[in-house]
């Protein structure tokens, strides 16, 4: 499931990441919730699953620092 979560549905979330993102949180938020919802089946964890500890499980980078790396990348 991990798998599939990096090369299907993250190549198209982060489509274009160099144009739009400026750091700005709403954008951020949106993704957050994609991955935070792919986190929680990757581990199979419930509902309530505190974010940041199901990234470190599942060792996803957080939104945040994923698209600043893809942009110092294309650099």
């Amino acid at each position: 499931m991990r798998q599939l979560y990096y090369t299907c549905i993250t190549p198209i979330a982060d489509y274009g990441v160099e144009v739009w993102w400026k750091g700005q949180i709403g954008l951020a938020n949106k993704l957050q919730k994609l991955q935070a919802e792919a986190n929680r089946r990757i581990l199979g964890a419930f509902r309530t699953s505190p974010t940041a500890a199901m990234e470190i499980e599942a060792t996803t980078l957080p939104i945040p620092l994923r698209l600043d790396r893809q942009c110092k990348r294309y650099a």
